[in-house]
This record gives C-alpha cells, sequence and structure tokens, in this order.
C-alpha cells in the first residue's frame, strides 16, 4: 500500500529558507503546484520536487563573454531618472505646492 506523505507550507518554508508567508503567497498566486486539504496547503515529494525545478536557475549555455556597451548605447541609458525636462519638473513641483496650499 503506497502511502503519500504531506509537507505543511511551514516545513517547506524551513527546507527552503524562506518564509512560510511566502510559500502560501506563491500558492495563492498559483504559482506553485500544491493541495489545499481543509483550507491549508500541503505537498507532496512531487510537488516540492517541481518547485525546486521552478526555482532552479541554469546558466547560459553560451559561455562567450558579453560584448562591451559603446559609449553611445551607454548614453542611451537613462539609469531610472526621470525623462522629463527641468523646466517640466518646476511646473509640476508647483502644481503641487498649488495643491497643498489650497
Amino acid at each position: 500500500m503506497n502511502v503519500t506523505t504531506f509537507v505543511t507550507d511551514r516545513e517547506l518554508a524551513e527546507q527552503l529558507q524562506v518564509s512560510a508567508w511566502f510559500v502560501q503567497q506563491q500558492c495563492r498566486a498559483k504559482r506553485w503546484p500544491h493541495l489545499k486539504v481543509a483550507g491549508r496547503y500541503r505537498f507532496t515529494d512531487a510537488h516540492v520536487t517541481r518547485i525546486s525545478e521552478l526555482l532552479e536557475v541554469n546558466p547560459p549555455a553560451e559561455t562567450s563573454a558579453p560584448e562591451a556597451a559603446t559609449p553611445t548605447e551607454v548614453a542611451d541609458i537613462s539609469w531610472g531618472r526621470s525623462t522629463r525636462s527641468s523646466a517640466q519638473r518646476a511646473r509640476a513641483a508647483r502644481t503641487r505646492a498649488d495643491r497643498t496650499t489650497a
């Protein structure tokens, strides 16, 4: 007789060295395979194996060094800065200030 053993979300979290909340969040978002028994998350050995496969990061097959960016390409990177001009930023700041004083 085959007896299936189940792992709880807390036990899985301990194995993966993450929080139980993170495990539950992945299940709620349906990113990880799981069972829900009486409102609680349970995982079979097959589920745990599949989850570990989902988390696995493989290096790229090609091992050549990446090409260096040209100066033009580097200049095109905004580095997260706003694309607004200084006049647009000043106008937005005045508008915010007007809203707070009104």
